[in-house]
């Protein structure tokens, strides 16, 4: 991709609904958002690294769950329910003893694993992928990002304007997975200058998935 180009385009990747026990598929074919996926959820990084430390002492993905649905802080019950199962969704589709407590039994590094998070994020949800390999990813580092910058990709992805809690949502999100960040005196967020490591990661690891695809 010409890296001087800073349209956004479709990224690769689909999404599934999640039993505990299900395995989600990583297609390298476009594919479009469900309609009951456009709303974007949370990323929750520190709930992931929760998890990863929890799945230490589990045998089986009933007792990770039955794990986090104690540890994890919000007072809802349902509010838990429905992150234990994103959790799941985006950092153990590879089941309990897969790459996040492999690392973490090995490295015992919060930096890293914390790495592994965004970057898995990233992979199973479309058009956050979308919008850090195809948006962010041609920019220099400190470029301020305009209101609208993601609307074009988004509209891609959902087929019609996206909402302002979408469009806010994204942002969040960005400034979260530390792509984004607030600069004094500008009204716009600017990428972030410590995001280069982690777009590159993001954008070797979407070109192999798509050139190692049959």
């Amino acid at each position: 991709m010409d890296t001087e180009k800073t349209t956004a385009t479709r990224t690769p990747g689909g999404q599934s609904e999640l039993g505990l026990a299900s395995e989600l598929p990583s297609s390298a074919q476009p594919s479009p958002v469900p309609a009951t996926k456009k709303a974007l959820q949370d990323v929750l990084l520190a709930e992931g690294l929760l998890a990863v430390k929890l799945s230490v002492d589990c045998q089986s993905l009933e007792q990770f769950q039955e794990a986090l649905l104690k540890k994890l802080g919000q007072n809802s019950l349902g509010t838990r329910r429905r992150y234990a199962k994103s959790l799941l969704r985006w950092f153990f589709s590879d089941g309990i003893d897969g790459l996040f407590r492999r690392s973490w039994l090995a490295y015992g590094d919060e930096a890293i694993v914390g790495d592994l998070l965004r970057w898995s994020f990233l992979e199973r949800e479309p058009v956050m992928g979308g919008c850090v390999a195809d948006a962010l990813f041609p920019l220099e580092n400190g470029i301020s990002i305009p209101a609208t910058y993601f609307d074009k990709l988004l509209m891609d992805f959902l087929h019609e304007a996206p909402p302002e809690k979408t469009r806010e949502r994204l942002k969040i999100n960005l400034k979260k997975l530390g792509f984004l960040d607030r600069a004094k005196g500008k009204p716009d967020p600017v990428l972030s200058k410590n995001s280069r490591f982690r777009l590159e990661l993001t954008r070797i690891r979407r070109y192999t998935q798509e050139y190692a695809s049959p």
